[in-house]
This record gives C-alpha cells, sequence and structure tokens, in this order.
C-alpha cells in the first residue's frame, strides 16, 4: 500500500514536470513568434525613418537652392551622414523659428507701444493697420 503511494506520487510529480516543460516549450515559442514580428517591425520603422530622412533632405534642396543644398542631397552616402545632416538642417530651422518669434514680439512690443500713445487698444491698432482677420 505504501509503495503504491509513493508510485502515484512520483507519477505526479513526472506530471507537474511534464507540464512546466511543456508550459515553458510554449512559452518560448510564443516569445520567439513575438521576437520575430518585433523585428520585423523595427525593420519597417528604420525604413520608414531612412525615406523620411531623404525625403527631409530633398525639401531642404528646394527651399534652399544653394551649391551647399545641392552637394548635400546629392551626397547620401551613409547614414550617419544623412543623420548629421537632418540634425542640422532641424537646427537650422529651428534657429529660424527663433528668430521669427523675436520678431513676432518686437511687432506686437511696438503695437503694444502705439496703442498706449492712441489711448486705444491693441485690436484697435491690428485693425487700423489692416490685421483685422487676426480677431
Amino acid at each position: 500500500m505504501i509503495l503504491k503511494k509513493k508510485d502515484s506520487s512520483i507519477t505526479k510529480t513526472n506530471s507537474k514536470a511534464d507540464l512546466k516543460h511543456s508550459i515553458c516549450s510554449n512559452n518560448t515559442n510564443v516569445l520567439k513568434t513575438q521576437l520575430v514580428e518585433l523585428q520585423k517591425k523595427k525593420d519597417l520603422i528604420a525604413s520608414n525613418i531612412k525615406q523620411l530622412k531623404i525625403q527631409l533632405l530633398e525639401d531642404h534642396k528646394k527651399f534652399v537652392p544653394t551649391e551647399d543644398a545641392n552637394r548635400i542631397c546629392v551626397s547620401k552616402s551613409t547614414d550617419t551622414d544623412t543623420d548629421t545632416l537632418c540634425s542640422t538642417i532641424i537646427k537650422s530651422h529651428i534657429e529660424n523659428l527663433k528668430t521669427l518669434n523675436e520678431f513676432k514680439d518686437l511687432a506686437l512690443r511696438l503695437v503694444i507701444i502705439i496703442a498706449a500713445e492712441k489711448n486705444c487698444t491693441t485690436k484697435e491698432v491690428f485693425q487700423e493697420m489692416g490685421f483685422s482677420d487676426l480677431f
């Protein structure tokens, strides 16, 4: 009677081990499949990024028709060069936006001074200047 209990407990232990092994094996297969899918997505994203960088270079060439822009857009030899160039173009655009904002701030200060001199609102000054569509 004791032997049978030991045998049945051994059988239960073996089936638990088999079950754990089966679950681990299934999980491993699922993870491998997910890894392959993620790798495909990563490759697609990398390809899209590369296309966007090339488009950025081409757009930059359209708006900056200089020898430098032509040289830069023609010589897309490596990803590192492209990354550096894209970073440079983006920094240049950001600097231009900062300059634009400084001019807008200056213009608004002048409008405020004019409004104070005329004892009217800035809205009225803008309307006098023909910018009534801003309000």
